[in-house]
C-alpha cells in the first residue's frame, strides 16, 4: 500500500510541475519580448541623441553653414537621404560615422549605405545665419522592422496596437513602427562678418 502511495505522489507531482510550466510559459515569453524590445529601443534611441549632438557640435565649429554643401558634410547625407561624400569609415560627417558605428544604416551589416526608407537628418538655423544651429536625427524604429534595409521581417505585422483605456474611443499606444526623434542645439563657436 505504500508503495502505491508514493508512486501516485510522484506521478501527480509531475502533472503539477507540468501545469505550472505551462501557465508560466507566457508570462515568461512575454517577459523576453519585452527585455529585447526595450533593449533595442533604448540603444536606437541613445545612438540617434549621440549622433545629434555631434552633428551640432561640429556645425557650431563650421564657419561657412549658409552653404548647402557644408551642411551636407555636416549631415552626412543629402536631402533624400542618400549618402554624400565617400561611403566609408573616411566619411567626415559625425552622423554619419556614428550611425556607421552601431550599424544603423542601409548597406551592408548596417556599416555603409544611405539613411533607410523614413530617416533624415535635418540641420536648422544653420541656412537663416542664426547664433543657434539645431541638428535633428529621425529614426524609424518597429520590432518586428529591418531599420537596415526598411523591410517587414518576413510576416505581415507591421505594427502592434494595444489599448491601455477603457475608453472605446482613446488612441491605442503603438508598439510596432513608429519615429525616433532626438535633436541637440549648440551655439556657434564660429561667427562670420
Amino acid at each position: 500500500m505504500k508503495r502505491t502511495l508514493g508512486y501516485n505522489r510522484t506521478r501527480n507531482s509531475a502533472g503539477q510541475s507540468l501545469v505550472e510550466f505551462a501557465l508560466a510559459i507566457p508570462f515568461l515569453l512575454v517577459c523576453l519580448i519585452g527585455i529585447i524590445y526595450f533593449g533595442k529601443l533604448f540603444y536606437i534611441k541613445q545612438v540617434i541623441a549621440y549622433a545629434a549632438q555631434e552633428g551640432a557640435r561640429a556645425a557650431s565649429r563650421l564657419p561657412d553653414l549658409s552653404n548647402s554643401a557644408t551642411v551636407d558634410r555636416v549631415r552626412g547625407f543629402s536631402e533624400d537621404g542618400s549618402v554624400t561624400g565617400p561611403d566609408d569609415d573616411s566619411n567626415p560627417s559625425p552622423v554619419y560615422r556614428a550611425l556607421a558605428a552601431a550599424r544603423l544604416l542601409s548597406g551592408p551589416q548596417g556599416i555603409q549605405g544611405s539613411l533607410p526608407a523614413g530617416a533624415r537628418v535635418l540641420v536648422e538655423g544653420a541656412l537663416q545665419n542664426s547664433d543657434r544651429v539645431t541638428v535633428t536625427v529621425e529614426y524609424p524604429f518597429g520590432l518586428f522592422f529591418h531599420s537596415q534595409t526598411g523591410n517587414n521581417s518576413g510576416g505581415e505585422v507591421t505594427a502592434v496596437n494595444i489599448a491601455m483605456s477603457a475608453e472605446p474611443e482613446a488612441e491605442p499606444v503603438r508598439f510596432g513602427d513608429f519615429l525616433l526623434r532626438e535633436s541637440a542645439s549648440a551655439a556657434q563657436e564660429v561667427y562670420q562678418q
